[in-house]
């Protein structure tokens, strides 16, 4: 769709875990594959700013090791690229029986349910309503930029809305998605990639009936 997510690779072990460390350039993170695994932070699923081979072959080791104390097994490792800056915001979509798609936007990461700073919209989304929606929430000034900071790349939060509510109205199999968190930086130079990015996904289907 065009959404910018952080660079990222599946390995099956730490051997392959290393190798997609060094093509997608330090620093990374690491994190367990473990069927039924969805919040892995609350997991200690997720080993941080590694910046080294043998930091990601001990990250690696962790893992493993954590997970058999507990029971659960690692079948394998995803290497992602260390995303620093912006704000952590979410995109999500659930399914209503009676509206279908309905749209999430608000600022997100682990505190996103204390929080709870979002809004809602359905589909079809026109470009004024993803603009309302990102901007009815209480955090916007925190987008906008505070005390010198620079503001994020508020018009990519859009674009980003309308592509989720343009994917879930093309594939209705999709009855729960979530972006959590989207690092919303600030606008990137011309010529320049997008620095705000996608770090985590989590998507539900189930088949249609015709």
């Amino acid at each position: 769709l065009g959404v910018p997510v952080a660079r990222w690779a599946v390995a099956a072990d730490r051997a392959e875990a290393l190798a997609a460390a060094r093509r997608i350039g330090y620093p990374v993170v690491v994190k367990a594959i473990s069927p039924g695994l969805v919040h892995k932070s609350e997991a200690k699923a997720i080993e941080l700013d590694l910046a080294s081979e043998a930091e990601v072959a001990r990250a690696c080791d962790a893992l493993s090791h954590r997970f058999a104390a507990a029971g659960l097994a690692v079948s394998g490792f995803f290497v992602q690229e260390m995303a620093q800056s912006g704000h952590e915001t979410i995109f999500g979509v659930s399914t209503d029986p009676r509206f279908g798609p309905v749209l999430m936007f608000g600022l997100g990461g682990k505190y996103v349910e204390v929080f709870r700073d979002v809004v809602f919209g359905i589909t079809p989304l026109a470009p004024s309503e993803a603009s309302e929606i990102v901007r009815r929430i209480r955090g916007v000034k925190l987008l906008e930029g505070v005390r010198g900071d620079a503001p994020a790349d508020i018009a990519l939060l859009e674009m980003v809305l309308l592509k989720l509510a343009w994917l879930v109205q093309h594939f209705p199999e999709i009855v729960e998605l979530d972006v959590n968190p989207f690092l919303a930086a600030a606008a990137p130079a011309a010529g320049e990639p997008a620095a705000s990015k996608a770090v985590d996904v989590r998507v539900r289907v189930q088949p249609t009936t015709t």
